[in-house]
């Protein structure tokens, strides 16, 4: 995910929600501008209920859980779920739909709903942070 979801995750955490933020990529919101962006969002985040999980993709989920698994491959890790916010820059409807199907509530955010731009998958972010 790129700042959309690093955005939500941060308006979660505010929220009082602890947040493990999932990506594939090696680093989080790899696609934003680290020292203007990143840096000072995760800053913000250090000793918040906040863990990333780089080098790992959400594969499925079940009542209460969502399960990853790292990239490079290896034994997958269920971790605990109350929400879950897809952020990507494609639509993935298997997890999604996974994700629903195990009665996690799920909102889809920017690309991950339709192809869009930065600046509404932010207020999307916002937004569905907000609607908690």
């Amino acid at each position: 995910g790129g700042y959309p979801a690093l955005g939500a995750a941060e308006a979660l955490v505010d929220a009082g929600v602890s947040v493990t933020y999932v990506t594939p990529h090696a680093l989080v919101a790899i696609h934003s501008q680290r020292e203007l962006v990143v840096v000072p969002a995760t800053e913000r985040l250090a000793g918040r209920p906040f863990r990333a999980l780089a080098g790992h993709d959400a594969v499925d989920a079940g009542p209460g859980e969502v399960l990853v698994a790292p990239c490079a491959g290896g034994d997958r890790v269920a971790l605990p779920a109350d929400l879950v916010v897809v952020a990507d820059l494609q639509p993935d409807d298997a997890v999604s739909n996974a994700m629903r199907a195990a009665g996690l509530p799920t909102t889809l955010l920017g690309s991950a709903r339709e192809a869009g731009n930065l600046w509404a998958a932010v207020r999307e972010g916002n937004e569905a942070a907000r609607a908690l």
